[in-house]
């Protein structure tokens, strides 16, 4: 802690490297002889900023480096690499499907196979049923590779869905336990989270649960790699990486989406396949 002139008698530095933020509030610190005394502060002192440095009391020349922070504060969580940011993922790019065609009844078209009775295509875009099940894309190739993407456009977010859900590397579009990597918003929670099925599994295994909120019209986006490892995106901008399993590695498999009790929502503009790592 640094104590400086005017709050108190001697001024200077409290030399105590090893106290949490808890210590210093409840006031059982205390530095070096002849440190000053420290400051008072509570649960409702407010904090502006954190530095990160090598402290004082160096009298030599020095150069040092940080990387890699990470400052918490409760359940808040930010990081810091000091990388300039990499090129926003445009999955979109990639356009698959845009559902510019007439209404239907259920069903979009034959490029779709899976549960596409439980969706129909609304003023140019998806609307789920009640009922929606696993859907996937089902023009050539058909089945992409083991670094593979997918992306949705959520026109419209149903306030009470949790399941607005990507799918990667699925195994089969008949039986979701043979293997598929799912990429869900949860409205309710406003988080999105990574799950993982396989073979010999029971149920479903979350990988990744990253807090944050989506609006209408935001791109959920995501890769699967040859690693194992899945990214999330939110309009081209990484949210958050998740460890799978082995199962995953160097595995290929279909894209989707499955919209599961989410009747309140909207999708469209669906891209993919194929990515680089």
């Amino acid at each position: 802690m640094f104590v400086p002139s005017g709050q108190s008698i001697p001024s200077g530095v409290v030399q105590n490297f090893n106290a949490t933020l808890n210590d210093w509030i409840v006031g059982s610190p205390v530095g070096q002889p002849g440190d000053p005394t420290p400051i008072n502060i509570d649960a409702n002192t407010l904090v502006f900023g954190i530095n990160v440095g090598v402290g004082s009391g160096w009298g030599a020349t020095f150069r040092g480096f940080v990387d890699n922070v990470t400052a918490r504060w409760g359940n808040d969580e930010v990081h810091a690499n000091f990388e300039p940011d990499p090129p926003a993922f445009m999955c979109a790019n990639v356009l698959l499907d845009n559902f510019n065609r007439a209404d239907t009844t259920r069903g979009l078209g034959r490029n779709w196979t899976g549960a596409t009775n439980t969706y129909r295509i609304a003023s140019n875009r998806v609307q789920p049923f009640t009922t929606a099940d696993t859907i996937f894309w089902n023009a050539q190739p058909r089945v992409f590779g083991a670094d593979q993407a997918a992306c949705v456009t959520l026109a419209q977010i149903d306030p009470n869905g949790k399941h607005h859900t990507l799918i990667l590397k699925a195994q089969s579009v008949t039986n979701y336990a043979r293997g598929m990597i799912l990429v869900s918003y949860d409205a309710p929670a406003r988080q999105v989270i990574v799950e993982t099925v396989e073979p010999g599994q029971s149920g479903w295994i979350t990988r990744l649960t990253v807090p944050v909120a989506f609006n209408n019209g935001d791109v959920l986006g995501a890769r699967a790699l040859a690693d194992g490892s899945v990214r999330v995106y939110r309009n081209g901008v990484q949210i958050g990486t998740a460890t799978t399993s082995p199962f995953f590695v160097n595995r290929g498999g279909r894209i989707g989406v499955w919209f599961h009790q989410t009747s309140g929502a909207l999708f469209d503009d669906f891209g993919g396949g194929n990515t680089t790592p």
